[in-house]
C-alpha cells in the first residue's frame, strides 16, 4: 500500500513540474486526485465524491487515510473551540498549525492538509485556495518550505504572538473633541462610579503573568498539560484562558529553560519545572 501511494506521488510530482512554479502545488493536487480517481491501482481507496463525502460525515467515517489520519484524529476538538467557521481563514489556519505542533508534535502541514482537517474535523467552510492565500500573505507568521511539489507551512514565533493577541479589544477612543468642556462631576456621578468599581469584575490577567504566578506557587512541581493549566486557573482564580493564549507563555519558559516537557500516554505535552 505504501509503495503504491509513493508511486502515485512520484507520478503526480512529475506532472506538476510542467506547470509554472507558483501553480505547481495546485497542479500536484489535481494530478494526484486524477490518478486516484482513475483507478491507477486497485488496492488504493477511490476518491470520494461530494455525495459520498457528505454521507461519510453523517456516519462519522474519516475522510483522510493512513498515518496522517491516525495522528491528526488525536486532536481534541473541544480543546480548540476557537477554531470555528465564523473566524478568518488566517486565524483558523494558524491555530491548527499551532495545535498540530503542540498537541501532536507535527511541525508543518500543507494547505491541502489544513483544509481537509478544518473541513472534516472542525466543520469550517473553507477552500484550499483560501488557506493558501491566507498563509502565503501571512509574512513572518509562518515559514514555508517545499517537499517535492508541496509547500509546507510551519507556524513561527510571530504567528504565535499574533494568536495570543487575537480577540483583545482595542483601546477605547476618546470622544472628547475639545470644542466642549467636559461635564463637571457631581456627587451623584462620583458615587455611581465608585459603586461600579466595586461591583465590576477584575481585569483579566495576561497569560504570561498567569504562568509566572503558577511558578510562584510551585504548580509545575508535577507534570501538567495545557488542559490542567487552564482548568486550574479557572477553578482557583476564576480566569478563563484558551490554549492558544497559554501556549506562548509556556514556549517562553521552555526557551528560558524554566520548564521541560514530555509526551504522556495520550500523546499530549506535559510541562514540568526544569
Amino acid at each position: 500500500m505504501k509503495d503504491d501511494v509513493s508511486r502515485l506521488v512520484k507520478l503526480a510530482a512529475e506532472a506538476a513540474k510542467e506547470a509554472p512554479e507558483h501553480l505547481q502545488e495546485a497542479a500536484f493536487n489535481k494530478a494526484f486526485d486524477a490518478l486516484m480517481a482513475g483507478g491507477q491501482n486497485p488496492s488504493l481507496p477511490t476518491r470520494q465524491t461530494p455525495a459520498s463525502r457528505k454521507n461519510a460525515h453523517k456516519k462519522g467515517t474519516a475522510i483522510l487515510k493512513g498515518e496522517e489520519q491516525d495522528s491528526l484524529d488525536q486532536l481534541d476538538r473541544t480543546a480548540h473551540a476557537d477554531i470555528n467557521h465564523k473566524d478568518r481563514s488566517l486565524n483558523n489556519s494558524l491555530r491548527l498549525l499551532l495545535a498540530a505542533k503542540e498537541d501532536l508534535g507535527v511541525d508543518g502541514l500543507s494547505a491541502a492538509q489544513i483544509t481537509r482537517i478544518l473541513v472534516d474535523k472542525f466543520r469550517c467552510r473553507i477552500s484550499r485556495q483560501a488557506v493558501s492565500m491566507a498563509l502565503n500573505g501571512a509574512g513572518n507568521y509562518v515559514n514555508r518550505h517545499k517537499e517535492g511539489a508541496l509547500v509546507i507551512f510551519q507556524i513561527m514565533a510571530p504567528g504565535e504572538e499574533y494568536l495570543a493577541g487575537v480577540g483583545k479589544k482595542p483601546a477605547e477612543k476618546s470622544t472628547t473633541t475639545g470644542e466642549r468642556s467636559p461635564k463637571k462631576k457631581t456627587k451623584k456621578s462620583v458615587r455611581k462610579a465608585e459603586e461600579s468599581k466595586k461591583t465590576s469584575s477584575p481585569r483579566k490577567v495576561g497569560s504570561f503573568a498567569a504562568v509566572t504566578q503558577l511558578h510562584a506557587e510551585d504548580f509545575f512541581s508535577s507534570p501538567r498539560t495545557i488542559g490542567d493549566i487552564i482548568k486550574h486557573l479557572k477553578e482557583q482564580y476564576g480566569r478563563t484562558y484558551k490554549s492558544n493564549e497559554i501556549s506562548p507563555a509556556l514556549l517562553r519558559d521552555l526557551r528560558a529553560e524554566k520548564l521541560t516537557r514530555a509526551r504522556n500516554a495520550e500523546n499530549q505535552y506535559e510541562y514540568k519545572k526544569a
